[in-house]
């Protein structure tokens, strides 16, 4: 026996177009929630000529897809333009550093933990196996006969390993003094030693550092995203190695919200303070996006009917 049920379905055209629910309240609450979070791992520069790699705003963005992400940093490294930089050597705890007290660039030195009693385990924070790179400036380099340049190097040898670190390279071109250290306190040259090798001052026209012009420092650092509202930039996820799918719910959910909501969202993050200044408790994502990050248009949503 057969039996005709007659059953007509039909799909409503509405529901093919619900591709995802719309949840603007809950999204605005999780940001709020998140974005503080993420702020809060971050370490703090607000020195205009200090930099970190990973720069301030890719950090951000790793952390959000991968929790915990600043407590382990990879080959973290803090310099200042026309100084010199540190590679700290492995995984560092990023989290909540003061940079701008912590790392301080001088004249052909750099120092960390430059107050002992803050100073943590050796191992610990900062205080750990690292690369330093300083820029000198000797007078005269591409004058220097073989004779005298051995001399140098000997010189900065023989200073290096009095301070207890080991002599990597010198590179009388790029002025690149390059040595390892097993811990912190002060490294480099002091008066007496300048007297042997000739300085000129810091030219005023400093290079930029390696990673922050034309680099993938620099390409993230362009195209990263803005805590004023903007997109993230389609090509971060790709160039960062992370998953597409995750970045598009990073930008749901840090943009989905009304105008409105999201001056309020930047208004958390962001304070009235005069940029860079050292007693200026803006965000640290502020700082890094003023002069790198570039705003984008968004994208036109065409509608299907």
């Amino acid at each position: 026996m057969e039996v005709d049920v007659g059953l007509n379905i039909s799909v409503p055209q509405s529901q093919s177009k619900r591709r995802r629910i719309s949840m603007d309240g809950a999204d605005t609450a999780l940001s709020r929630q998140v974005l503080p979070e993420v702020e809060n791992s971050l370490p703090t520069v607000r020195s205009s000529d200090y930099y970190t790699k990973p720069c301030l705003s890719e950090l951000a963005i790793r952390e959000f897809m991968n929790p915990g992400y600043c407590s382990r940093v990879q080959d973290f490294v803090v310099g200042r333009v026309g100084y010199g930089h540190v590679k700290f050597i492995g995984e560092t705890d990023v989290r909540c550093l003061d940079l701008d007290r912590i790392v301080k660039f001088n004249r052909c030195e750099v120092v960390v933990y430059e107050d002992d009693s803050s100073k943590p385990l050796v191992g610990e924070g900062l205080n750990k196996p690292a690369e330093v790179t300083l820029l000198l400036k000797a007078k005269s380099l591409n004058n220097l006969t073989e004779d005298h340049l051995r001399e140098i190097v000997g010189k900065l040898k023989c200073k290096t390993e009095s301070q207890g670190a080991e002599f990597l390279s010198f590179d009388p071109i790029q002025g690149e003094w390059k040595f390892l250290v097993q811990h912190f306190s002060r490294f480099g040259l002091g008066e007496e030693d300048e007297e042997d090798i000739p300085m000129d001052d810091v030219s005023e026209e400093v290079r930029e550092p390696a990673g922050m012009n034309g680099s993938e420092a620099s390409d993230v650092d362009e195209e990263t995203v803005s805590v004023n509202g903007t997109l993230l930039s389609h090509s971060l996820p790709a160039h960062l190695g992370l998953d597409p799918v995750r970045m598009k719910d990073l930008r749901m959910l840090l943009f989905s919200a009304k105008e409105d909501d999201v001056e309020d969202l930047s208004g958390m993050l962001s304070h009235d303070s005069p940029p860079f200044a050292k007693e200026s408790s803006k965000s640290p994502l502020h700082h890094s996006s003023r002069k790198t990050v570039r705003k984008m248009n968004t994208p036109h949503i065409r509608k299907t009917h």
